[in-house]
Protein backbone atom coordinates (compact mmCIF):
# COMPACT_ATOMS: atom_id res chain seq x y z
CA UNK A 1 0.00 0.00 0.00
CA UNK A 2 1.21 3.58 -0.93
CA UNK A 3 1.43 5.55 2.05
CA UNK A 4 0.60 9.25 2.31
CA UNK A 5 3.65 11.67 2.83
CA UNK A 6 4.15 13.25 6.06
CA UNK A 7 3.22 17.32 6.58
CA UNK A 8 4.95 18.99 10.11
CA UNK A 9 2.78 22.16 10.49
CA UNK A 10 4.49 25.19 13.11
CA UNK A 11 5.13 28.60 13.49
CA UNK A 12 8.06 31.14 13.06
CA UNK A 13 9.02 34.36 12.09
CA UNK A 14 9.68 35.06 8.71
CA UNK A 15 11.33 38.49 7.74
CA UNK A 16 9.43 39.92 11.23
CA UNK A 17 6.14 38.35 10.05
CA UNK A 18 4.23 35.31 11.88
CA UNK A 19 4.01 32.42 9.55
CA UNK A 20 3.07 29.48 9.31
CA UNK A 21 5.54 26.66 8.15
CA UNK A 22 4.97 23.69 6.18
CA UNK A 23 7.54 21.11 6.44
CA UNK A 24 7.94 17.82 4.73
CA UNK A 25 10.22 15.34 3.02
CA UNK A 26 11.23 16.66 -0.64
CA UNK A 27 8.13 15.13 -2.60
CA UNK A 28 7.45 16.68 -6.24
CA UNK A 29 3.95 15.12 -6.80
CA UNK A 30 2.91 17.37 -3.31
CA UNK A 31 4.71 20.33 -4.04
CA UNK A 32 2.92 20.83 -7.38
CA UNK A 33 -0.38 19.74 -5.17
CA UNK A 34 0.60 22.10 -2.47
CA UNK A 35 0.61 24.69 -5.34
CA UNK A 36 -2.40 23.88 -6.84
CA UNK A 37 -4.23 23.75 -3.50
CA UNK A 38 -2.91 26.23 -1.32
CA UNK A 39 -1.59 30.09 -1.24
CA UNK A 40 1.82 28.72 0.23
CA UNK A 41 4.85 30.02 -0.80
CA UNK A 42 9.05 28.74 -0.80
CA UNK A 43 11.17 30.31 1.71
CA UNK A 44 14.72 29.71 0.64
CA UNK A 45 16.23 31.60 3.84
CA UNK A 46 14.08 28.76 5.87
CA UNK A 47 14.32 26.04 3.69
CA UNK A 48 10.47 25.12 3.25
CA UNK A 49 6.92 26.29 2.50
CA UNK A 50 5.07 28.76 4.54
CA UNK A 51 1.88 30.53 4.73
CA UNK A 52 1.68 33.67 6.20
CA UNK A 53 -0.51 33.93 9.59
CA UNK A 54 -2.92 35.69 8.84
CA UNK A 55 -3.67 34.49 5.67
CA UNK A 56 -3.42 30.63 7.23
CA UNK A 57 -6.76 28.80 7.81
CA UNK A 58 -6.41 25.30 9.62
CA UNK A 59 -9.63 24.40 8.51
CA UNK A 60 -9.55 25.16 4.86
CA UNK A 61 -5.31 23.85 4.72
CA UNK A 62 -6.44 20.91 6.05
CA UNK A 63 -9.21 20.30 4.14
CA UNK A 64 -7.32 20.99 0.81
CA UNK A 65 -4.76 19.03 1.79
CA UNK A 66 -5.68 15.91 3.24
CA UNK A 67 -6.58 13.72 0.20
CA UNK A 68 -2.58 13.98 -0.55
CA UNK A 69 -1.10 13.68 2.58
CA UNK A 70 -1.15 13.26 6.62
CA UNK A 71 -1.33 16.46 8.58
CA UNK A 72 0.49 16.96 11.96
CA UNK A 73 -0.96 19.94 13.06
CA UNK A 74 -0.21 19.60 16.74
CA UNK A 75 2.41 22.57 16.95
CA UNK A 76 0.16 25.20 15.49
CA UNK A 77 -3.00 24.06 17.65
CA UNK A 78 -1.25 23.94 21.10
CA UNK A 79 0.40 27.41 20.39
CA UNK A 80 -1.97 29.76 22.08
CA UNK A 81 0.42 32.75 22.40
CA UNK A 82 0.70 34.64 19.51
CA UNK A 83 4.45 34.86 18.32
CA UNK A 84 4.08 38.71 17.98
CA UNK A 85 3.26 39.05 21.75
CA UNK A 86 6.88 37.14 22.43
CA UNK A 87 8.62 39.44 20.74
CA UNK A 88 6.71 42.72 22.48
CA UNK A 89 7.69 41.68 25.79
CA UNK A 90 11.42 41.01 24.68
CA UNK A 91 10.77 44.76 23.38
CA UNK A 92 9.87 45.70 26.95
CA UNK A 93 12.59 44.95 28.39
CA UNK A 94 15.11 46.17 26.31
CA UNK A 95 12.99 49.29 26.49
CA UNK A 96 13.60 49.56 30.29
CA UNK A 97 17.89 49.94 29.44
CA UNK A 98 18.10 52.71 27.40
CA UNK A 99 16.86 54.81 30.32
CA UNK A 100 19.97 53.99 32.62
CA UNK A 101 22.65 56.73 32.82
CA UNK A 102 26.26 55.28 32.36
CA UNK A 103 28.89 56.22 35.47
CA UNK A 104 30.69 59.29 35.03
CA UNK A 105 34.22 58.34 33.06
CA UNK A 106 32.83 55.03 32.22
CA UNK A 107 32.63 55.54 28.52
CA UNK A 108 35.88 57.94 28.48
CA UNK A 109 38.17 54.86 30.46
CA UNK A 110 36.60 52.84 27.74
CA UNK A 111 37.67 55.26 25.00
CA UNK A 112 41.44 55.76 26.54
CA UNK A 113 41.90 51.80 27.12
CA UNK A 114 41.69 52.44 23.01
CA UNK A 115 38.99 49.57 22.60
CA UNK A 116 36.84 48.95 19.25
CA UNK A 117 33.15 50.76 18.80
CA UNK A 118 31.91 47.27 18.98
CA UNK A 119 33.27 46.45 22.47
CA UNK A 120 32.07 49.96 23.34
CA UNK A 121 28.66 49.21 22.45
CA UNK A 122 28.72 45.83 24.10
CA UNK A 123 30.45 46.81 27.16
CA UNK A 124 27.67 49.73 27.65
CA UNK A 125 24.43 47.12 26.68
CA UNK A 126 25.72 44.98 29.19
CA UNK A 127 26.54 47.24 31.92
CA UNK A 128 23.32 48.62 31.61
CA UNK A 129 21.65 45.45 32.08
CA UNK A 130 23.68 44.76 35.06
CA UNK A 131 22.21 47.41 36.29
Amino acid sequence: MNEKPKIVLSTANHREQPVVKIEFAYNRELINELKARTNARWSANMNCWYIPQNNFNLGEFFTAMKPVAWIDYSAVKNNSEPLNKKKQSYQKKSNRNKNIILPTGYLEKLEQERYSENTIKIYTHYFKAFV
